[in-house]
């Protein structure tokens, strides 16, 4: 395989690992599990104990501190065995855990980071809405600040990991820019 990335030795380790996990757990069970339409809890807390669950998190956070390149090619050895566990860890890794890790204080970082890393907790999103889609400037849910919390007002569909999330990250609008645009957050 020809990288503009070349992997170091602990990304490669990490890789091979993500090989050996996905021949000797997943594969043998991939079939049962596209028929049943359902994931085994276990599988993401065994994912989790690899790393594969957080793997562009800082390690402060339970994370690897992968590159983003690694965490592609990971993704890629899980879709080899079963599509489905490669996208609900390619989602909760993109979805949940980065955008904590980008953009969460650090008090969010601390409490959610660890759980989601280890596989204790896996993360959805929600985004799509029955008139907006997945166009964030259509998006209508609404997110207003109520003393030291939020209250989230308005309708989502498709969300991913819905089934089996334990931390949503719900996309609502904050405000309106001086150009009357909505301002998004998470």
């Amino acid at each position: 395989m020809i990288l503009e990335h070349p992997l170091n030795d602990e990304e490669q380790a990490f890789l091979e690992s993500v090989v050996a996990f996905s021949r000797d757990e997943v594969l043998p069970h991939a079939d049962v599990w596209d028929h049943d339409e359902q994931l085994p809890r276990e599988i993401f807390t065994k994912a989790g104990k690899l790393g594969i669950m957080g793997m562009v998190a800082p390690k402060e956070y339970g994370g690897r501190g992968l590159s983003y390149v690694t965490s592609a090619l990971a993704v890629k050895e899980l879709g080899k065995t079963c599509a489905s566990l490669a996208m609900d860890i390619a989602a909760h890794n993109a979805l949940s855990v980065g955008q904590i890790n980008l953009f969460g204080t650090e008090e969010q970082k601390q409490q959610y980071l660890p759980r989601l890393t280890s596989g204790e907790w896996i993360g959805g999103w929600g985004l799509t809405e029955p008139n907006a889609g997945s166009d964030t400037g259509g998006i209508e849910t609404k997110a207003e600040a109520d003393g030291d919390a939020w209250r989230i007002n308005g309708m989502k569909h498709f969300i991913t990991s819905g089934r089996v999330a334990d931390l949503l990250i719900v996309i609502a609008t904050t405000g309106r820019t001086d150009k009357g645009k909505n301002e998004i957050s998470a």
